[in-house]
């Protein structure tokens, strides 16, 4: 039975636990490639084993989101390998910022 997010690649912020790991289980789950993401190196690779366990794609991405430099150039390897971005999920928390969308920097 095919996924129905076969050959889709997906990027989920904050997800080496919590909801945003159920967001990427369930992604790869349905057949996406899934980068997870987190600022600690073992829960991003320890979502990632845990999602190949169960048949799925994944790949660890561990850095700040906040780090714009850093996010870009995630961003840009991930279509410049795989061709493509299909699935992002802006799940990651900045408690430190608290401003108006509108007035926020990047």
């Amino acid at each position: 039975m095919r996924g129905r997010l076969d050959g889709k690649m997906g990027f989920v912020t904050g997800s080496g636990q919590g909801i945003g790991f159920g967001i990427a289980r369930v992604l790869a789950r349905e057949g996406a490639n899934v980068w997870v993401n987190d600022l600690a190196p073992e829960r991003a690779q320890a979502a990632v084993e845990r999602i190949r366990a169960e048949g799925g794609q994944s790949q660890a991405a561990v850095g700040s989101v906040l780090d714009y430099d850093w996010l870009n150039a995630l961003v840009n390897e991930i279509v410049e390998t795989s061709g493509q971005l299909d699935i992002l999920v802006n799940n990651a928390v900045a408690p430190s910022v608290n401003v108006p969308f509108a007035e926020s920097t990047p």
